[in-house]
């Protein structure tokens, strides 16, 4: 689907960009994790996050479940793929 960052972000929100090498990666996986993990955090201060890598969006549906698996927390920002 289609994706505008603008719509996304709203007014005077800040946009945090993860951009990973690659899905599945550990390093990521945990990263990721991690800043789900403090997705409220970041709400209080009006920043949205956003992931970014070269995988499709099929790898990206996969790789969230990945996450939970591997760091208990939930992706709920948007993943992009080119």
């Amino acid at each position: 689907p289609n994706f505008d960052l603008y719509e996304y972000l709203g007014e005077d929100n800040w946009c945090v960009f993860f951009c990973h090498p690659g899905d599945y990666t550990p390093v990521c996986t945990t990263e990721l994790g991690e800043a789900a993990h403090r997705a409220s955090a970041f709400k209080q201060r009006r920043v949205k996050m956003c992931g970014f890598s070269c995988n499709d969006a099929e790898s990206h549906r996969g790789w969230i479940q990945d996450i939970k698996a591997a760091t208990g927390a939930t992706v709920d920002f948007p993943l992009l793929c080119d």
